[in-house]
This record gives structure tokens, C-alpha cells and sequence, in this order.
């Protein structure tokens, strides 16, 4: 019995003292806080990189610390710029990277998110396939 205690014990040591590279790494997510407001810096798909322009600037969202957040587009009509509308909603984490964003207490998207210094990447599928928009952090 006691080989069979010895054995059993040496092996959760074992496993217990073993990490891989992934649990010693520090989450990205973890050195700057999502609350704040982001503008918009980058549109990314398949078809490359495309930074803004115009009135694309001003595209913002903006966590709130009472788990809602609020975002608006603008768009030049004539030679004015004009926002398509702020839309509100709730957001809570859903996983280790993934936020989960309710619009108008009607459409639920979970989106991936990376934060690397000032900046943050959601990583977007709408169901025609994958996008990232790239926001940096108002100082």
C-alpha cells in the first residue's frame, strides 16, 4: 500500500509543480483598464488595413463602470459630418478575451477583445465573416 501512496503522491507533485507557457504569461487584458472611452483608429478584414478617414475620426465607444457602454458612427453627408445615431447597451465579460455586448436589450454579440497598451482590438463576426476595428484610449 504505501509504494502505491508513495507513487500516487510523487505524481501529484509532479503535476502539481508543472505549468505551461500560457499559465505563467500575464494577461494583456489585465494592464489597462477597458472602462473609458476609445476611439477609432483602424478598420481590419481580409482585404487589409484601413485607417480613417474624415469624419471616421470621431467613431467612439465608450465602457461605463456600471456595465453599459454607448457608441457612435458618423458619416459625411454633403460636407457636414453626422453621426448615424448613438446606440447604448449593456456589456459584461464573458470569457478570458470575450465580452459579451447586448444592444437595446434585443441583440446579444459576443466579441473578442485584446487590449495591448492604448489600444483595443474587438474582433468581430456578424456572420459574413470576420473583422477587427481598433480603437486607442482617450488620456
Amino acid at each position: 500500500m504505501k509504494p502505491i501512496l508513495g507513487g500516487l503522491l510523487a505524481f501529484c507533485l509532479l503535476f502539481m509543480s508543472c505549468s505551461t507557457d500560457a499559465e505563467n504569461q500575464e494577461d494583456p487584458n489585465e494592464n489597462t483598464s477597458l472602462i473609458g472611452t476609445w476611439y477609432f483608429i483602424a478598420y481590419i478584414d481580409d482585404e487589409g488595413q484601413q485607417d480613417p478617414n474624415g469624419c471616421d475620426n470621431n467613431d467612439f465607444i465608450r465602457f461605463n463602470e456600471d456595465d453599459t457602454f454607448d457608441f457612435a458612427y458618423y458619416y459625411i453627408e454633403g460636407e457636414e459630418c453626422i453621426t448615424r445615431g448613438d446606440q447604448t447597451g449593456q456589456w459584461s465579460y464573458a470569457s478570458d478575451g470575450i465580452l459579451e455586448l447586448v444592444y437595446n436589450e434585443q441583440e446579444t454579440r459576443e466579441v473578442g477583445y485584446v487590449i495591448e497598451e492604448n489600444e483595443l482590438t474587438l474582433t468581430i463576426d456578424e456572420g459574413l465573416g470576420e473583422y477587427q476595428e481598433r480603437y486607442e484610449k482617450e488620456e
